[in-house]
């Protein structure tokens, strides 16, 4: 299952470039209670790169050094009431571990711009009707190419992007017009395709926005909902270490009851996704992925599920 479009700024922006802020005062452990402590910048001056805010959660830890330099000690949470440039404001409490200037600070979560990834408690699996797979159908090409020949289109956005199998593996190609059979305007990409438009030849699919998918999601008419599984390791177990780590659901995902249709024959339910948030056509989508087999749910009494390592995301 590939990233969603929201995670994967977050993701990288969590790894590289999550230290926002040094404390700047010295503070013993369990002396008399604080409401607040200076910031500097990461860099050990000026201001603190982020500017705390009401119900900010941040976390500040003493860093190691040389070759523990990521290994932390004193680790401490605060929750923002205020702050500024160069200090954070908190509720009247005890620091429970020492704070030194230079010690780190990262910022958790925001209740305004920004939420962290990893820290849902929950995550929901949802289902959609926006993807589009179809076949090469030409000879031997190289990429990048400005059409690609293919079956069909059929699903296909009028423009945007598209993820194809080279020879070089899955290739990201954007594409700025269509016909029934081609995807024109094409760029991006390297490697070579090939197919006679049989089965076995390389794949090409369509790359779904966040907002495509949500906005091709099936109402609740027909009592459809998303399925809330808690993020611990019962329900995603450890994840099977790479090149290629891959992390699968531990137990079946069981969908309600269908009680009509959420789905007609001539629009399938091909693509699955997990979501931050219950409430459908909204929130952020984390991951998704197409379904092996595109399913309809045109009728009551239908119970769509999936078996227990049947969603697999997969780090290349």
């Amino acid at each position: 299952m590939p990233i969603g479009t929201y995670l994967e700024p977050k993701f990288l922006d969590s790894m590289l470039g999550c230290c926002v802020a040094q404390c700047n005062s010295t503070i013993s452990a369990g002396t008399a209670a604080q409401t607040t402590f200076n910031l500097r910048g990461s860099i050990g001056s000026g201001n603190a790169d982020l500017t705390p805010a009401a119900n900010d959660v941040w976390l500040f830890v003493t860093p190691g050094s040389g070759a523990t330099q990521n290994q932390y000690t004193n680790a401490d949470v605060f929750l923002a009431t205020s702050g500024t440039a160069t200090s954070i404001t908190f509720a009247s409490r005890t620091v429970v571990a020492a704070r030194a200037v230079g010690d780190f600070g990262f910022r958790l979560a925001t209740t305004t711009t920004f939420t962290n990834w990893a820290l849902e408690n929950t995550v929901y699996v949802g289902l959609s009707t926006v993807g589009a797979q179809t076949i090469i159908n030409m000879a031997k090409t190289a990429l990048p190419t400005g059409t690609l020949t293919v079956v069909s289109t059929t699903g296909f956005a009028a423009s945007g992007t598209a993820i194809v199998a080279s020879s070089n593996g899955l290739q990201v190609v954007a594409y700025t017009g269509i016909t029934g059979t081609t995807l024109t305007g094409c760029t991006g990409g390297t490697g070579s395709v090939v197919g006679t438009g049989t089965a076995g030849d390389d794949i090409v699919f369509q790359y779904p926005t966040q907002a495509l998918i949500l906005s091709n999601e099936p109402s609740s008419t027909g009592s459809y909902a998303r399925v809330a599984s808690v993020n611990n390791p019962t329900n995603w177990p450890a994840a099977a270490a790479g090149p290629g780590s891959s992390k699968s659901n531990g137990g079946t995902i069981t969908f309600p009851a269908s009680s009509a249709a959420w789905s007609s024959g001539a629009t399938l339910l091909d693509l699955f996704f997990l979501a931050d948030v219950t409430t459908l056509a909204s929130g952020n989508v984390l991951a998704w992925g197409y379904l092996t087999t595109p399913q309809t749910v045109n009728a009551a009494g239908i119970t769509p599920s999936f078996a227990a390592s049947a969603l697999t995301a997969t780090l290349l």
